[in-house]
């Protein structure tokens, strides 16, 4: 396995070695949220939550689009709760 596909998984992985990041996940698994939605379901602070988002969306787990003034989150591949499921 080359260098470059090691160091992607280890970014991936990292992104995803906090509860709250994999919370988010799962709130996003079958369908795209808005960060007013995510904010509200975990109850914490929108400031964090956009932390977590911008973390996972630079690590390529999640994508967002924006409709006016509210930003929508999904995961860029379906595959990544496929993987995260079989860690139980």
């Amino acid at each position: 396995m080359s260098l470059e596909i090691l160091e992607k998984q280890a970014t991936i992985l990292k992104a995803l070695s906090h509860p709250r990041r994999l919370e988010i996940i799962h709130l996003i698994r079958d369908k795209e949220l808005p960060v007013q939605d995510i904010h509200q379901m975990l109850d914490l602070p929108q400031a964090n939550v956009s932390q977590h988002l911008t973390l996972l969306r630079e690590s390529n787990i999640v994508k967002n689009r924006k409709d006016g003034k509210h930003h929508y989150y999904s995961l860029t591949d379906p595959k990544i709760i496929q993987a995260n499921d079989l860690i139980k």
